[in-house]
């Protein structure tokens, strides 16, 4: 098969939009996650938004240079969509090991009011970083 051929471009095309529509049910499932972290389902949203955005800008920045030297461009895409579907198996377990060491933190140094709710946000956000960052 050449990789001008029309079969190429329609499943590139296919997988960009399964790609898409995994991003956004991965973003409906943080929100719910987060929601419970947070204890409001509008700081979910803003921190997911936050997240997803600034991860988005990072991964560009980190790997999008590297992307334009590579001879496989889509093997590269494809490893990155197959780490962003490993980190959707484990997250469950990983934003518990978060929540756990969150809770560690509280209960150490017991901030209040505002500094409290900055590190939810900054505890929610790194909790996704790394598959938006992908």
């Amino acid at each position: 098969m050449k990789l001008n051929s029309r079969g190429v471009f329609w499943a590139v095309l296919a997988s960009f939009f399964v790609s898409g529509l995994a991003g956004l049910l991965y973003q409906v499932v943080w929100t719910r996650y987060l929601a419970l972290f947070l204890g409001h389902t509008s700081y979910a949203v803003v921190t997911v938004l936050v997240a997803f955005m600034g991860g988005l800008a990072a991964g560009n920045a980190l790997l999008g240079p590297r992307v334009d030297t590579l001879r496989r461009p889509l093997f590269f895409y494809a490893c990155l969509e197959a780490g962003i579907g490993l980190f959707a198996v484990i997250f469950p377990s990983y934003f518990e090991g978060i929540h756990q060491v969150f809770l560690s933190l509280i209960r150490s140094i017991h901030p209040e009011g505002l500094s409290r709710l900055a590190l939810q946000f900054l505890f929610a956000g790194l909790t996704i970083l790394v598959p938006t960052v992908l």
